[in-house]
């Protein structure tokens, strides 16, 4: 078995000249038992070429089921990204690969340059789960060609005019959205059953909300950033009515309603100029507003004794009446970090203005201040 790995990595048309002329000595002189395995991005002069043959097989990259990719992944991004192994962060890097190695490794490139120090880590990685693929800029090269890779996939082809492909494809993602999306997605049997105590609401999700509408929730807005608002003014004022609102269920059902309002208020940017603009400030508010139900329901081990939210809306940290202080995602509620030291319950937090310091207060009579993205205590003030 001969393999040959990346074969468009071959300058030009290489690779397939290569494999091509390569095939055609191993067909014309009858190698028997000699088998080869090739990789290599879509290459239709090749897939045609290959039509050819007798015995040949093709396997695409969107064949492999996404669970056996994420097992995969996971352990190259902790090799990779050591500083961030085993935590929320390469979950949900896992989670927004879906099953696609090469975001995987484009992330990498642009989270592990040398010279960056954890905050600047912190930094990216928060703006990648964020926005799911940042804006083209100069500094995000890789992934902006990671972007195109993603979009070849999703949708399958390219058109040659820009300005109109950005159209059509933001066109092409509210069609996804307007299509796939509905009320009860994920067939939920009672309302009266918490997500967290819904032990077939994973697999209910899996189930009914693919990949490709997966992709699309979380990255319609930016899709909306590169075409022309102007032109599509009548085509989101139709999803502004009625399917955000079911856009809405099915990015809390996929543990992201936190983005909801980041997203809504980056399309507001957008769109602020264009004639529907009255149909959207109300949108911002609707999904911030708790509308008197309570969004997220956290069990501690311990009693909560003060609580505080972080000024960008990421982080909700507590001191809790066993003396720790707990970290946790504001938008899905999972433990980040639990941050030990105190002697005694703790009775205050707060965070600092930038929000990269948490700073806590105990009955043992010590105030500390702790570094959000570590965990680390940096000092400990005693003369209480």
């Amino acid at each position: 078995l001969v393999i040959i790995d990346a074969l468009d990595e071959i300058d030009g048309e290489g690779g397939s000249e290569f494999l091509r002329d390569l095939l055609d000595s191993i067909n014309k002189h009858r190698l028997r038992g000699l088998k080869f395995f090739a990789t290599s991005r879509p290459n239709q002069d090749l897939v045609e070429h290959l039509q050819s043959f007798r015995n040949k097989q093709f396997y695409h990259l969107r064949q492999v089921p996404v669970k056996e990719a994420d097992a995969d992944i996971t352990a190259y991004l902790n090799a990779e990204l050591p500083r961030f192994r085993d935590t929320p962060e390469i979950k949900k890097l896992v989670e927004q690969a879906a099953g696609l190695f090469i975001y995987a490794a484009t992330a990498v490139k642009y989270l592990s340059k040398l010279k960056f120090s954890l905050s600047e880590q912190m930094r990216r990685i928060n703006r990648l789960l964020e926005s799911g693929i940042p804006q083209s800029t100069k500094e995000t090269p890789l992934l902006d060609n990671l972007y195109q890779q993603v979009l070849f996939d999703a949708v399958g082809q390219f058109m040659d005019d820009e300005d109109e492909d950005e159209n059509m494809d933001f066109k092409h993602r509210l069609k996804i959205l307007h299509t796939e999306l509905k009320f009860n997605i994920a067939n939920i049997q009672s309302s009266f059953l918490l997500d967290h105590d819904n032990a077939a609401l994973p697999d209910a999700i899996k189930q009914n909300i693919s990949l490709v509408l997966r992709y699309t929730c979380h990255n319609w807005v930016y899709h909306l950033s590169l075409a022309d608002s102007n032109k599509l003014a009548d085509t989101l004022t139709n999803f502004l009515r009625l399917p955000v609102l079911f856009w809405i269920e099915a990015m809390n059902l996929m543990g992201s309603r936190g983005l909801c309002e980041y997203m809504l208020r980056g399309a507001r940017k957008v769109v602020m100029n264009v004639r529907w603009k009255t149909h959207f400030p109300g949108i911002p508010k609707f999904v911030h507003s708790a509308g008197g139900a309570a969004l997220m329901t956290i069990t501690t081990a311990s009693p909560v004794c003060t609580i505080a939210l972080s000024s960008n809306g990421k982080y909700l940290v507590s001191g809790l009446y066993d003396g720790t202080v707990q970290v946790r995602d504001a938008s899905t509620g999972e433990e980040l970090k639990v941050l030990k030291g105190h002697g005694n319950y703790v009775w205050s937090v707060a965070f600092s203005s930038d929000n990269k310091r948490i700073v806590s207060g105990s009955e043992d009579e010590t105030v500390r201040v702790w570094d959000v993205s570590t965990g680390e205590e940096l000092k400990v003030l005693e003369g209480h």
